[in-house]
């Protein structure tokens, strides 16, 4: 805000530049209470603070604030001002990246500041009421300022004495663009004010507007609420010419981009290993494949050529890659890529992401588990391999959770039965697609989500996905009666189980079995004694194939009832074995 009653402090303020970003930094903060006055805040941080309400920024406002700084880094060469860190740097990337086309200034203007003014501490309206750092409702309709009117003596008496003659307002800037411009420096609205004649160059003041004589960039508060007029009318203009300044911005963008994308060379990818052997498929990214030789490995781990031969400078790393820094570079002599040895303590650390709150939070938070004997124990204190054991001994929640693992049982019966009588024009129907549920097979240990779906043998009418396990038909496949089809599903460690799958080509007369079969589910459900608050949920997801108002099951396409169905199952492990409800 503008300094009142201290010359001193005012004029060091535009003099000495104690104003903008050098002089005041924003922080992002969380608002726990919010009153007609005050807010209580946390920030990033963990501290705690009471602020004023009229302090805080909308987000994305305060998003555009931190834009601003970092333009007018970049077009003036200077270094930002040390609060802007890399946390908000990041943070600034991150949330332009959710916007298609960036941030937009003139878009949040013309919505959120059209009618509303950022002012200074104390604003009255033309009719005298009061307003605090934002004045809402400002009046399009209201006539400006009239002072022509007033002859010479009248302007001369005291009654005028201390005001200026406003010729027009020919301009505006928005706060945040206003907090950063080297003539105004304050967070808010600023207006290029034109004098009345005769025109003097004030371009030597602190606020003169370069290369316009006769005019000054004056902040909202300097300006009466008569002209309300005239500030909405410079709001539209800067509103257009943003907009359309905007949207060039965003056109050369997306033709540079494009260029680019011609220009770049396509990357020649091998097909086949140097032996002439089908490439070794990566577990993770199916359309990888990799050209690794177990025996090449170990020569190299004879000849010691995988510590000789590991980059040790920005020169040594293929194009378009770099090393990790932190830590950086490794020595000469390093041996950390050797997995043969133990890693030394300094190799445990690192240093560059220790938070001390983050680290107390997290003791502390293992420590509160480990105390809570009702249903943990940690084991492993004499080996020091420590571990916290989940305590199932409460006879009173086992006789729900063997009810609910039941259920589960049934659940992945039903869903396993009917992979064997697939129609094939549910596999060929694209608005509902068939996904193999794995979990329905594997047992435990091994039942989560694998990382690959394999097709085994030669397979001329059924394919999968490997990445989702989506299950879909050859083009040009034969017509049969019948496909049978193998899918092995691996983890991480490699194959776990070998799936069989079969289509049919076949009508039903009447319901669907599928449809039938959620009837039997539903009635094994309701008889279920697992805990009431869990079944209240579930049933609101099981009414997703089955109506209770009508007592039947919807009729859904395979697909749709497949998906559901294993979600159902899904939710069913969750209640039986974590606490995922309240317990009456």
């Amino acid at each position: 805000e503008l300094p009142s009653g201290d010359e001193t402090l005012a004029s060091a303020r535009f003099t000495e530049r104690l104003c903008g970003p050098r002089g005041i930094k924003i922080s992002r903060v969380s608002i726990v209470t919010l009153s007609d006055s005050k807010a209580q805040v946390v920030r990033d941080d963990g501290c705690s603070h009471d602020v004023a309400k009229d302090r805080l920024l909308v987000w994305y406002e305060g998003l555009l604030l931190l834009q601003e700084i970092e333009a007018q880094s970049q077009q003036s060469g200077q270094s930002p001002p040390r609060w802007f860190n890399d946390e908000l740097r990041s943070m600034l990337e991150t949330e332009k990246a959710k916007h298609k086309s960036g941030l937009s200034g003139g878009f949040y203007v013309e919505k959120g500041l059209l009618n509303t003014a950022v002012t200074g501490p104390v604003f009255f309206d033309i009719e005298d009421k009061e307003w605090r750092y934002r004045r809402e409702s400002l009046r399009e309709n209201d006539s400006a300022l009239k002072i022509d009117a007033l002859n010479d003596a009248a302007w001369k008496s005291a009654e005028c004495r201390g005001f200026f003659k406003i010729s027009d307002i020919q301009g505006y800037m928005p706060p945040w663009e206003a907090f950063c411009h080297e003539r105004c420096g304050f967070y808010q609205d600023f207006y290029q004010v034109v004098w009345d004649p005769p025109q003097v160059d004030y371009s030597a003041v602190e606020n003169g507007c370069l290369g316009v004589p006769g005019a000054t960039w004056e902040p909202d508060e300097c300006l009466p609420p008569q002209l309300d007029k005239l500030r909405i009318r410079e709001k539209k203009m800067w509103v257009r010419l943003k907009r359309a300044q905007e949207e060039r911005a965003h056109s050369e963008w997306l033709e540079q981009s494009a260029a680019k994308r011609r220009h770049v060379a396509k990357l020649v990818v091998a097909r086949l290993r140097r032996d002439l052997a089908p490439l070794q498929r990566d577990l993770v990214h199916s359309a990888l494949g990799h050209d690794f030789s177990h025996e090449e490995a170990l020569e190299s781990e004879v000849r010691n050529e995988l510590r000789s031969g590991w980059p040790m400078s920005s020169e040594q790393y293929p194009a378009g890659y770099c090393v990790a820094s932190p830590p950086g570079f490794c020595l000469p002599g390093c041996d950390c890529m050797d997995d043969q040895r133990p890693q030394r303590i300094h190799e445990l650390r690192k240093p560059w992401l220790d938070n001390h709150l983050r680290t107390t939070a997290a003791e502390s938070a293992v420590i509160n588990l480990a105390s809570q004997a009702r249903f943990v124990r940690p084991r492993g204190l004499v080996t020091g391999q420590c571990f916290l054991e989940t305590n199932t001994m409460i006879p009173g929640s086992l006789t729900h959770v063997r009810a609910t693992l039941e259920l589960v049982q049934v659940v992945d019966t039903i869903l396993r039965d009917h992979l064997q009588v697939i129609p094939f024009s549910a596999i060929s129907d694209p608005s509902s697609p068939i996904f193999i549920p794995a979990r329905a097979f594997l047992g435990p240990p091994m039942d989560y989500e694998p990382l690959r779906f394999d097709l085994v043998g030669d397979q001329q009418i059924l394919a999968v996905s490997p990445d989702d396990g989506q299950l879909t038909l050859v083009a040009g496949a034969p017509e049969v009666q019948r496909a049978h089809c193998f899918v092995q599903l691996s983890h991480l460690e490699g194959p776990v189980l070998m799936v069989e799958c079969e289509a049919v080509s076949r009508k039903w007369a009447g319901p669907l079995p599928w449809n039938l079969a959620t009837q039997g589910l539903v009635r094994r459900f309701e008889l279920c004694r697992m805990l009431p608050e869990a079944k209240l949920i579930l049933r609101e997801h099981l009414a997703e194939i089955f109506d209770f108002n009508a007592d039947g099951p919807r009729m859904l396409p395979f697909g749709k009832w497949l998906t559901a169905m294993s979600r159902f199952g899904l939710q069913l492990r969750s209640v039986a074995m974590a606490h995922v409800v309240r317990r009456s």
